[in-house]
């Protein structure tokens, strides 16, 4: 039931703080930076990339959207809209410079390093902290730091590509709880 309150009062853009336990793979950011990662190493992937573009990293509207998809029915794909634009979006053109950047890192990365270059090239941290209520800010940031320690821990590590880090996460990988990254 807290929960359910909980879910209501954010979806209202009320201030909370409320103990839960959802897994950190339900969290926004979680999610959001899965999502990036999952554009970068399935390009055709246009949900994911539509979900990387509208997070904190480059907060692209639903204009820009719109703008990326109308180029891309005339290129083929998002992504080579994407590696192609140039038009008037600060958030599409972000995107254009870092996301090539980043997928190409891809090839040579683990996981870890890779997400510990996005969060610092992309001001990621930075970003986060500036959209999110200052009383979810916490747990946001925590779960941003979660998922770079995920990138350590999951089944010991095993995981050297971000490819299989992406895969693994969507099999069900083991995400702590919500409770557990904000102590």
């Amino acid at each position: 039931p807290l929960r359910l309150v909980a879910q209501a009062l954010q979806r209202r853009h009320v201030p909370h703080v409320a103990v839960d336990d959802a897994a950190l793979i339900e969290s926004t950011e979680a999610l959001d930076l899965l999502a990036l990662l999952d554009a970068l190493v399935s390009p055709q992937h246009r949900l994911s990339l539509a979900r990387a573009l509208r997070s904190p990293l480059f907060d692209a509207s639903d204009e820009d959207l719109l703008d990326l998809s109308r180029r891309a029915a005339i290129v083929g794909d998002w992504w080579p809209a994407l590696a192609r634009y140039d038009g008037a979006s600060p958030a599409l053109q972000r995107a254009c410079t870092l996301m090539p950047l980043w997928q190409a890192a891809c090839r040579e990365l683990p996981p870890h390093d890779l997400l510990d270059r996005i969060v610092a090239q992309g001001e990621l941290r930075e970003r986060v902290a500036a959209r999110v209520p200052a009383a979810q800010r916490a747990v946001a940031l925590a779960s941003l730091d979660a998922v770079l320690a995920q990138a350590l821990e999951l089944d010991g590590g095993r995981y050297a590509t971000p490819y299989a880090f992406v895969r693994a996460l969507k099999a069900g990988g083991k995400w702590p709880n919500s409770s557990e990254i904000a102590a």
